[in-house]
Order: structure tokens, then C-alpha cells, then sequence
């Protein structure tokens, strides 16, 4: 992913993020945010539901390579141990 995750992208990312959880079998859900500098709630509620999914279906979801933007909404919303275990 690169640039924004907001409102005018979220639900795209949602239904791909959803598309690649219920393909098959899957065991973890990486999403790389390297290049990705901003994420509004709705981006985030997208990285919540994928989360959901994913372990709904006996799988993890981490998000990884946060920029400090990303890392301080995780942060605030209380989600870091949710989508970055590592965090």
C-alpha cells in the first residue's frame, strides 16, 4: 500500500484485505504500511475488521513497518496490541 488510508480508500481496502482472508487457508495476515504516511479512523476500522476476520478464522493479522503517523494513531486508539504485537 502507499499513500493515505481514509474514508476515500478504507472500503477498498477493507474488501481486499477481506478477499485475501477468505481465499483459502491462510495462518497470518502481514500488512506492510511502509509507504503509507496517514491513516484516519476509517482506515483504521478497515485494519480492525481485517483483524477481526483473520482471527475469527484462527489466523493473525499484524500490521508492520509503521511511519511515526500510523504508529501514534495505533497508539491512541489503544489498537497496537491488536495489529502490532511487536509494537
Amino acid at each position: 500500500m502507499t499513500g493515505d488510508i481514509d474514508g476515500g480508500n478504507a472500503a477498498h481496502l477493507c474488501s481486499e484485505l477481506n478477499a485475501l482472508i477468505t481465499a483459502g487457508p491462510i495462518n497470518h495476515v502481514v500488512v506492510d504500511l511502509a509507504r503509507v504516511e496517514f491513516c484516519d479512523v476509517a482506515g483504521m476500522r478497515a485494519l480492525l475488521e481485517a483483524h477481526r476476520r483473520a482471527t475469527t478464522g484462527g489466523a493473525t493479522c499484524q500490521v508492520v513497518h509503521l511511519s511515526p503517523a500510523v504508529g501514534w494513531l495505533l497508539r491512541v486508539t489503544q489498537a497496537t496490541e491488536l495489529l502490532d504485537p511487536d509494537g
